[in-house]
């Protein structure tokens, strides 16, 4: 088989057809390749698709033969339709386009081919045959047979006397860029030959050819000679001539043509052949040339290839001689200025690289007119035009950019116009602007004023009312993330700022306008203290002391004022102590739905932490990452940051015992931060009630290792005061302040571990406040005249110190708390319980008692007197209605639990007993009472509504309600109690509403399965015999066969549970019950499909159920459960 040759001269060795002894096999070739041609004009696109791809393959395989029979047929067929010739250049093109070169032979029919495809339309362009034409010629120049396709461009051009094809001229600019080295030593030659007929073209397209064609001979030239030996560049110098001949023919004449197209490519090879220039011509031609130029803006000309033009012309003029444009370089500065575009769209490519053109010529003049330039900018800087001003910024930003050292030192001025531009500029499109500038001067250490550091950090804050009329939502959103980006960005990687930014950003840490950004600036103090830890201070003289405070420093001398105990001063630097920023921190911790914000906090304490204590880096590496481990867990996380502190008081408090009073200090000091009722501001400020909480619960935590009394009384008057300043009117719900004030309950909750005097003294004084009538005068008992005020400002303490004495139950010591529950408290509660209708206030002291209850229950053994009065408040909790409409349902869970604690705390004053019986038949009237409302059918949306609100708080109610009968049982587990409860249950579980009595058998299933666990077997005390069992049996068979199918499952239960304890009586053993006893089985099964719909099943498991029974009762107890089940069933039809 026919192989490629790969010799190095790149041609074949012998001919192909003269190695070949069996000669019928080109004709085999030739005719498989006149049938793929013909292939070629199928109406299949697959197939014509198909066709080229064997046509390459067998270029490929068999260049020279398949070459030679490819340019036969297309002699043969002169023919052929546009469309097949296209294609089949299109296959040679995938070839020659190949890494493996092919041999010389075939490059030189290829070369042939597509030289004559090329040049066969004398005055139109065809691209669909000529461009692949094109490219074949030069993707076989860009190797080897460089200058093959050269000889026969040039051979190709016919005599001297005639103008060479257009394309030909195309061709060769191309071949330029691809093979510079090649065609170089061609170009003066090809000059020579084309100069002599360039003042008589004047078609358009060939113009365009040949501009082309010039231009890229011109940087090739320039490439060549910037990227070889001094002699060869010399030598390639030698087509300055010609250059100069062709500048002057596209400059002069040319260049007046109307067509864009040709104007553009004329400018653009210009741009190349300047340089090229004899050098006494350019020097000379330059003063006149520059105006020239700018005067082409005014035609219709494409404005980027003009200004390609003009920095060429700048480029070359000002390497030779500094001083030649001084006479045109005002004029030229203030044409330059106009051009400049004020709002690049960097979505259109042409429009940015002009832009960048006319940048790059005020960089070529920076290095001669740097004065002349920054006077102008100065000059536009102060404009009252916008436009003047962003074009200043942006000429600005470019040459600190890119040529800063010619500049710095008129940048002093500059600099002092920017910083009145930051106070001044209102248009966000500005403060875009402004913030490039202020990079590029951060990029390269230009900055030492703290003004341009306020300009980033004030502008990443968000505006609380946005202006449209200095921009866009989007142009605004736009600056509040670049400023926070840049922020960040200054840093992390602009290291000469890092300690003006260290001192600058901690001030404003502790700032309230800058709340909103306080993850942005903990994460960007992360960084800087990652790097060092240390501050560096300035020490300033007495002349800078006394020098007015900048405008961030203005801002940061205000909050010195406001926070005096937390400042660092080192000459004219105010830096917040240490202790002032852990405080902020820990209150902005608080808030456990800025997640983002607190991992940036905790990670800039991690590197702070030797500003506190270098010794705390153990621990609060160890704390700090369990705490970011949980930070998306509220309960967990919340507890982490406690312990975080707790932990870190304490270290630091064994080291320095004044610290825990001085961090309280601090932490009380910056309330202000946190204000109730935002303050007016421009600026966006978030809801700060979770900062505030985290605060106050600091203050507490913190003054558990403080001694001062002073400074104990201080604080808890600041929670309280705290607590009665939040807002309560007509327009907030009394629940809303109940959680707006939780914070400062759990506060005092925190000091009564250590404090509970103190606290318990304050509560008692303004619970003698609440309690008290402020009026005595005439009117005060005239009832028309109602002081709203009054009565809100004593609901609001009422309700601080209930709150507070259920946390103080919680947090305080048990045996402590207990011996400051006083008749007063307790009588203040039961005043409060039973004169109040307030479904908050009656909650949070239930809430208030069950804490008490689980204090009792607790100290139980080491406490063995009983709670006081305990009778008259269970009175006055289970008096409380639950009736319709039942909005005070959702305090029955707490009632009916309140009711477990007080029996399980007992006691041995029979006055102060606690019936249970009473108790639960209370709990079973308000449960079940408010269960006959369930419905399953609505109405209307309403109806929905209310019903899922009862079966809601239902829900929640009927695992309380088994507790207080598992604690009934469990105090006296007798049949007497047994019949007490199932009297109770009995009527409930006969009622007409399904719920009821899904529910009721649930109670009577849950006291059985108690009692089986608590009964007494044996001895004095427990009886021998269980006559209840023909009695209960008889009420629960009924149920067996109910209408709802869970009430016939429960029953059937709550029948094996009776007979079970009937065993257990007889037995007096628990371990005679065998689960693997037959009726138990056949009890099982009943139990699976008792829940069928189906009468004639539940017929059948209901004679099941008769056999059981009588199989296991005596004939005692078979007398009572005849009595039993007759007079149910006369009830039911009755």
């Amino acid at each position: 088989m026919d192989q490629r040759q790969r010799s190095p001269g790149g041609a074949s060795s012998a001919a192909e057809t003269a190695a070949t002894p069996n000669t019928d096999k080109p004709t085999v070739l030739e005719g498989v390749m006149s049938n793929i041609f013909d292939g070629l004009t199928d109406k299949d696109e697959q197939v014509r698709q198909a066709m080229q791809q064997a046509i390459v393959k067998i270029l490929e395989t068999h260049p020279l033969r398949a070459t030679l029979i490819l340019t036969d047929y297309r002699a043969k067929n002169a023919k052929l339709s546009e469309q097949t010739v296209s294609m089949i250049l299109d296959c040679i093109h995938r070839v020659v386009a190949a890494d493996t070169p092919l041999p010389t032979a075939a490059n030189e029919k290829l070369i042939a081919l597509a030289l004559e495809e090329l040049t066969r339309s004398v005055d139109q362009h065809v691209p669909l045959i000529q461009n692949p034409s094109l490219h074949i010629l030069v993707c076989i120049g860009r190797g080897d047979d460089c200058n093959l396709v050269v000889e026969a461009l040039q051979a190709h051009s016919g005599p001297s006397s005639t103008v060479p094809h257009f394309m030909l001229m195309q061709c060769l600019g191309q071949l330029a860029m691809a093979n510079t080295a090649g065609l170089v030593p061609h170009i003066k030659t090809i000059l020579a030959r084309c100069l002599p007929h360039l003042g008589g073209i004047k078609q358009d397209h060939v113009k365009l050819a040949y501009a082309y064609a010039i231009g890229r001979f011109s940087e090739a030239l320039m490439e060549h000679g910037t990227n070889t030996p001094t002699g060869e560049a010399k030598a390639a110098a030698n087509c300055a001539t010609e250059i100069s001949v062709a500048y002057d023919v596209l400059f002069n004449q040319w260049l007046h043509s109307r067509e864009p197209k040709v104007c553009m490519e004329i400018l653009q090879a210009l741009s190349s052949m300047y340089p090229l220039l004899p050098s006494d011509r350019i020097l000379d031609q330059a003063p006149r040339l520059v105006p020239q130029i700018l005067t082409l803006y005014r035609r219709s000309v494409d404005r980027n290839a003009v200004t390609q033009f003009l920095c060429s012309v700048l480029k070359t003029n000002l390497l030779m001689h500094a001083q030649v444009l001084d006479g045109v370089v005002d004029g030229l500065i203030t044409h330059l200025f106009d051009l400049v575009c004020v709002y690049p769209d960097y979505e259109k490519p042409q429009t940015v690289k002009g832009h960048y053109e006319v940048l790059r010529c005020f960089h070529l003049l920076a290095g001669n007119y740097a004065a002349k330039i920054m006077d102008t900018l100065l000059i536009h800087l102060r404009n009252n035009s916008e436009r003047e001003r962003i074009k200043s910024l942006l000429i600005l930003t470019h040459l600190l950019n890119s040529c800063a050292v010619h500049i710095e030192s008129r940048l002093q001025a500059l600099i002092e116009c920017l910083k009145q531009l930051i106070l001044a500029e209102r248009s966000v499109k500005m403060k875009l602007t402004l913030l490039k500038t202020i990079v590029a001067l951060a990029q390269k250490s230009l900055i030492r004023d703290k003004e341009f550091v306020w300009f980033v950090v004030r502008h990443s804050c968000k505006y609380s009312k946005i202006s449209q009329e200095h921009g866009t939502l989007e142009e605004h959103a736009t600056l509040v993330l670049s400023c926070e980006n840049t922020l960040f960005m200054l840093a992390s990687t602009v290291g000469t700022l890092d300690e003006l930014l260290k001192r600058e950003l901690l001030n404003y840490f502790l700032l309230l306008d800058y709340t909103d950004i306080c993850g942005n600036l903990a994460k960007c103090l992360a960084s800087l203290f990652a790097k060092s830890p240390h501050i560096e201070y300035d020490i300033a003289d007495d002349e800078d002391q006394q020098s007015s405070p900048a405008v961030a420093g203005g801002e940061a001398a205000a909050a010195a004022a406001e926070d005096r105990g937390g400042l660092v001063k080192r000459g004219k630097v105010i830096v917040p102590s240490a202790e002032s920023i852990y405080a902020r921190c820990l209150a902005l911790l608080g808030n456990q739905q800025c997640i983002k914000r607190a991992s940036n906090i905790l990670s800039f304490l991690k590197y702070y932490h030797p500003q506190l204590n270098p010794a705390l880096e153990e621990l609060w590496n160890r704390r700090i990452s369990d705490m970011l481990l949980h930070i998306n867990k509220p309960q967990a996380y919340l507890q982490q940051l406690q312990d975080f502190l707790l932990e870190t008081n304490e270290f630091l408090g064994a080291r320095d015992e004044q610290f825990p009073q001085r961090l309280a200090i601090k932490l009380g000091d910056q309330m202000y931060l946190y204000p109730m009722q935002l303050p007016h501001s421009e600026w966006q400020l978030p809801d700060l009630s979770a900062e505030r909480g985290m605060l106050l619960q600091s203050v507490a935590l913190t003054l558990c290792q403080v001694t001062d009394v002073a400074c104990i009384h201080t604080k808890i008057d600041l929670i309280v005061t705290t607590a009665r300043q939040e807002r309560l009117d007509k327009h907030i719900k009394h629940a809303e302040y109940e959680r707006r004030i939780e914070p400062c309950a759990r506060a005092l909750g925190y000091i009564a571990r250590q404090h509970l005097a103190h606290v318990i003294k304050k509560l008692s004084e303004l619970a003698q406040m609440g309690g008290r009538k402020h009026s005595t005068g005439f009117f005060s008992n005239l009832h028309f005249i109602k002081d709203t005020h009054k009565e809100l400002e004593n609901y609001k303490s009422n309700l601080l110190v209930v709150k507070a004495f259920g946390r103080i139950m919680d947090e305080a010591d048990p045996l402590q708390s207990l011996q400051h529950l006083d008749d007063t408290m307790l009588n203040f509660l039961m005043i409060q319980l039973a004169g109040h209708k307030d479904q908050t206030i009656m909650s949070a002291i239930l809430q208030t008692l069950l804490s008490i209850c689980n204090q009792l229950i607790v100290t139980k053994e080491q406490l063995p007197a009983p709670l006081k009065h305990r009778k008259q408040i269970m009175e006055t909790v289970f008096s409380i209605p639950i009736e319709s409409p039942f909005h005070d349902l959702p305090l029955l869970p707490t009632i009916l639990k309140l009711g477990t604690d007080f029996i399980r705390i007992g006691g041995s004053d029979s006055s102060e007993c606690v019936d249970g019986s009473i108790i639960f038949e209370i709990a079973c009237k308000n449960f079940f009472g408010c269960a006959r409302q369930l419905k399953m059918k609505f109405d209307s949306q309403e109806e929905d509504e209310h019903n899922s609100f009862l079966a809601k708080h239902l829900n929640e109610s009927l695992p309380q309600l088994n507790a207080l009968v598992r604690a009934i049982v469990e105090l006296d587990p007798s049949p007497s109690t047994l019949d007490l409860i199932i009297g109770i249950l009995e009527c409930w579980m006969r009622d007409k509403n399904s719920e009821v009595r899904i529910c009721a058998s649930h109670v009577l299933n849950n006291t059985l399965e108690v009692y089986i666990k608590s009964m007494k077997i044996g001895g004095c005390e427990a009886p021998s015999k269980f006559n209840q069992t023909g009695q209960m049996l008889g009420k629960i068979v009924p149920r067996c066969i109910d209408s709802n199918g869970t009430v016939r499952q429960v029953s059937v239960d709550i029948l094996q549970k009776t007979l079970e304890i009937a065993c257990i009586y007889e037995t007096l053993t628990i371990a005679s019950i065998d689960s693997s006893a037959e009726w138990l089985k056949e009890i099982e099964s009943i139990k699976e499909h008792i829940i069928t719909d189906e009468p004639k099943q539940i017929y059948n498991l209901a004679g099941d159920i008769a056999k059981i029974i009588a199989q296991r009762i005596s004939s005692f107890q078979y007398l009572q459960f005849c009595l039993s089940i007759s007079f149910q069933f006369f009830n039911i039809y009755s």
